[in-house]
């Protein structure tokens, strides 16, 4: 038997009650409902139960025949080895909500300015120049992942659950990855000339920063990978402010430098680091299907596939808000 705190109890009942709420299973609402002197909310709720009573109602709950031990097991999450990765593009580009058979078609007021687009996954990106209108086409992005009948018996959390997980997960690295390819792509037809530096520097960042404010842009984000990131924490007081190096003292973290957003990103080279303008004047996500999953019962094969599909599209339109900084 399972040693749980009257803390952790409470938390379970809890759990369970908002599970009864959200299903349709008569027989787990009927189950539930026999909490009814635990739980505020429910029939018959009593502020104060003496714990003798609270105890017996909970061993006939949780421990009885009913199952509810296992049902609470498997609300529990599961241990990650990583933290889930975090999409950086959307967080670059503005992202443009199209409709079925809506052409991605956009008007440029300086034509002269090269953009570059995806035409479809893992292509080379393509470069158009001198365009009054350019079309970023839409592709398919799809995911797939599999979750076995025994692995849904025997688990301990939500499989499905974390499946999915997995799924939009993948789905985020894919976005990124044909994201990061347009920046390089950009950044070699682009007027700026890339910053060599032997090391990360204040000096780098503050020269890419010159570069793009120099184009009559604004700023919008540093894109690097968490290396780089690593070394600013090393910094002393005469490379940071005095308002920045508190936060790094006291929490660890940098979310900005001059103003600018800080994008970390596992999936970007080591020796890179790009300094963008606004969402708004670098370039369009256009959308025309968000991301869903769809979920197939895969019986010869005793298991359930998981699909994670989208079709959006990706270009960068003004190469000049864009600023490589290269690290030797």
């Amino acid at each position: 038997m399972v040693d749980l705190t009257q803390q952790e109890k409470d938390r379970i009942i809890h759990d369970l009650v908002e599970l009864a709420q959200r299903t349709n299973s008569p027989q787990l609402q009927q189950d539930i409902k026999r909490t009814g002197g635990l739980v505020s909310g429910m029939p018959g709720y009593e502020p104060q139960v003496p714990w003798e009573v609270k105890e017996k109602k909970f061993r006939n709950i949780f421990y009885g025949p009913n199952g509810l031990r296992r049902a609470a097991w498997v609300l529990k999450k599961p241990l990650k080895i990583m933290n889930d990765y975090v999409s950086v593009c959307r967080k670059a580009m503005l992202v443009d909500p199209i409709t079925v058979g809506e052409p991605p078609l956009y008007g440029k007021d300086f034509p002269e300015f090269a953009s570059v687009k995806i035409g479809a996954r893992g292509a080379p990106p393509q470069v158009e120049a001198k365009a009054r209108f350019v079309l970023f086409p839409t592709w398919e992005l799809a995911t797939d992942d599999k979750v076995d009948y025994g692995e849904i018996a025997v688990s301990v959390f939500p499989a499905f659950d974390r499946s999915k997980e997995r799924v939009a997960i993948a789905n985020a690295i894919g976005e990124d990855l044909e994201f990061f390819r347009l920046l390089e792509a950009a950044s070699a037809i682009s007027p700026n000339t890339p910053v060599v530096a032997s090391s990360m520097t204040r000096t780098l960042l503050a020269k890419l920063w010159g570069i793009i404010l120099g184009n009559q842009l604004t700023p919008g984000a540093y894109i690097m990978h968490p290396i780089n990131a690593c070394d600013m924490l090393t910094w002393k007081s005469d490379d940071l402010d005095q308002v920045t190096l508190n936060a790094i003292i006291t929490q660890g973290l940098m979310g900005s430098i001059f103003g600018v957003p800080l994008l970390v990103s596992t999936k970007m080279k080591r020796n890179k680091i790009f300094c963008v303008t606004t969402k708004s004047k670098l370039g369009r996500m256009p959308e025309r299907m968000v991301f869903d999953l769809k979920i197939f019962d895969n019986v010869p094969r005793k298991r359930f596939d998981l699909l994670g599909y989208e079709i959006l599209g990706m270009g960068i339109h003004n190469t000049y808000g864009v600023c490589e900084g290269d690290i030797q």
